[in-house]
């Protein structure tokens, strides 16, 4: 659900990790993967940059092609049935190939694997959909930032007393893949007394960050705020931690961010989603 140039720049803030240039060599599957109640799996697959092509005169798309691995193996299983994913090109992502099924959607509360396999090398990941998801957007609101621009502010009601953990995702009319939105992570030890948080709505375009809205968009937007579970938390949240810290959103090189893939690279995450429309003509 939740794919997008963002995430994209983030696995090759992963890749290019710091570390000596011999390590950079080893190629390593990278796996950027998610399920979510209701929703059929999303699978991407590519090898670790190595630092010498990073360096190299060439485009970000250029490096993301050359490291595509467009004809591997993915088996998603629930610890019931097991389901192999087919692979195609689908140009609404970034990277535009995709494994995918509709032979096993995501359910709520189920742990989900995958075993990643090509030529001699494979990774494993594991998730949990999480049972519910407990937040409640209540609001969206707009601050104007001058004729042209507003930031858009979600007020979100969480449960009192529980550990509860949530990213937001965001799409619009002309864009219908959902995308990570940058700092969007939040857990329920940051509410107020009432419960409720208080978030603005950041997007991401090749890790640019875009905190605003222009009004002259005329676009319908749909946010979604997406229960996870605590080690999916720990991922995001790691990750912009380090855009903070950097300066530069996830153009700089990165080390010692956390994956959850076995002998490989990336994230393999579920979601149990709510979400709320607005538009910014009419807030």
């Amino acid at each position: 659900m939740a794919h997008s140039k963002y995430i994209v720049c983030i696995i090759l803030a992963i890749c290019l990790c710091s570390c000596e240039k011999q390590e950079h060599n080893i190629e390593r599957i990278v796996v950027e993967g998610y399920i979510a109640a209701g929703c059929e799996p999303i699978v991407h697959l590519h090898y670790s940059i190595p630092l010498y092509d990073a360096e190299r005169d060439i485009s970000f798309e250029e490096m993301v092609a050359n490291s595509l691995i467009p004809f591997g193996k993915v088996v998603l299983s629930n610890g019931e049935d097991s389901v192999i994913l087919s692979g195609g090109i689908n140009t609404d992502y970034m990277p535009p190939y995709v494994y995918t099924t509709t032979r096993m959607l995501g359910e709520a509360g189920k742990n989900y694997s995958i075993h990643v396999t090509h030529k001699e090398n494979e990774a494993w990941a594991y998730t949990t959909i999480p049972a519910d998801c407990k937040a409640t957007i209540d609001s969206i609101t707009m601050e104007n930032v001058n004729d042209s621009l507003v930031g858009i502010y979600a007020y979100i009601t969480v449960p009192e007393n529980e550990e509860r953990y949530y990213t937001l995702q965001i799409r619009s009319n002309i864009q219908p893949i959902l995308s990570a939105c940058p700092f969007g992570t939040f857990c329920t030890s940051s509410a107020t007394e009432s419960n409720q948080i208080r978030i603005k709505v950041y997007r991401s375009d090749y890790g640019t960050l875009i905190p605003n809205f222009s009004i002259q968009d005329n676009l319908d937007y749909e946010l979604h705020v997406a229960e996870i579970t605590r080690e999916s938390y720990e991922i995001w949240d790691a990750i912009n931690a380090q855009a903070i810290t950097q300066g530069m959103f996830f153009l700089s090189i990165y080390k010692n961010l956390p994956s959850n893939i076995s002998t490989g690279l990336g994230y393999w995450c579920g979601y149990n989603t709510t979400s709320a429309r607005f538009h910014t003509n009419t807030l």
